[in-house]
C-alpha cells in the first residue's frame, strides 16, 4: 500500500512539473515593446497603435476628474479623434516607409507608480531617436498608456497640462477637437 501511494505521489509530482513547464511564460512589458516595434515595421504601422494603446487610460491621464463629466458618447468620440489623429500620421507613405526601414535597439525597462517605462532607440537612417513607451497591465495585457519620441515630453501628460490652461472654457471633447484638427 505504501509503495502504491509513493508511486502515485511521484506520478503526481511529475505531472505537475510537466504542466508547470508547459504553461506559457507571462509576457513582460519589454517583450510587449518589442512586439509593438515589430508591428511598427509592418505594412501598416497603425496596427501597433490599434493593438497596444489604451485610449480610455490616456484620456484619464489627460483630463483627470473632468473626464467624469463627459458622457460615454463623448468619450467614444474622443477615442476616435485620437485614433484618427494617429491614423493620419501613420497613413503618410513617407512615415510608413521610414518605419519599415527603422531598427529598434537598446530596450530597457523601469517600473514606477504601477507603470513600466520602456525606453529604446529607433534608428532611422543615420538618426538614433530615443523613445519611451509607458505600459500598464490592463485586463492582463500590456497596454501603452503614454508615449514620447525624440526627447519630446510624454503625449498624454503634455495634453493634460495644456488642457488645464483651457479647462475653464473648453470641455475635454472640445479641447481634443481643437488639438487634433490640424492633424496630418
Amino acid at each position: 500500500m505504501r509503495k502504491t501511494m509513493m508511486s502515485v505521489a511521484i506520478v503526481l509530482v511529475a505531472t505537475v512539473a510537466q504542466v508547470v513547464a508547459a504553461e506559457p511564460k507571462a509576457e513582460t512589458a519589454l517583450e510587449a515593446a518589442k512586439r509593438y516595434t515589430n508591428l511598427m515595421k509592418g505594412d501598416e504601422p497603425i496596427k501597433a497603435v490599434e493593438t497596444f494603446w489604451d485610449f480610455p487610460e490616456m484620456l484619464q491621464t489627460m483630463f483627470g476628474e473632468r473626464l467624469k463629466a463627459s458622457s460615454q458618447a463623448e468619450r467614444d468620440e474622443m477615442k476616435k479623434l485620437l485614433l484618427d489623429f494617429f491614423r493620419g500620421i501613420y497613413s503618410n507613405p513617407q512615415i510608413a516607409e521610414a518605419m519599415k526601414k527603422a531598427t529598434f535597439e537598446d530596450f530597457l525597462s523601469t517600473e514606477k507608480e504601477g507603470k513600466t517605462f520602456v525606453t529604446f532607440k529607433a534608428l532611422i537612417g543615420d538618426q538614433k531617436l530615443p523613445n519611451i513607451l509607458v505600459f500598464k497591465q490592463i485586463d492582463e495585457k500590456w497596454r501603452v498608456v503614454d508615449a514620447a519620441a525624440s526627447n519630446q515630453p510624454l503625449l498624454a501628460e503634455t495634453f493634460g497640462k495644456e488642457y488645464l490652461k483651457h479647462a475653464d472654457r473648453l470641455t475635454p471633447l472640445a479641447f481634443l477637437k481643437a488639438m487634433t484638427n490640424d492633424a496630418p
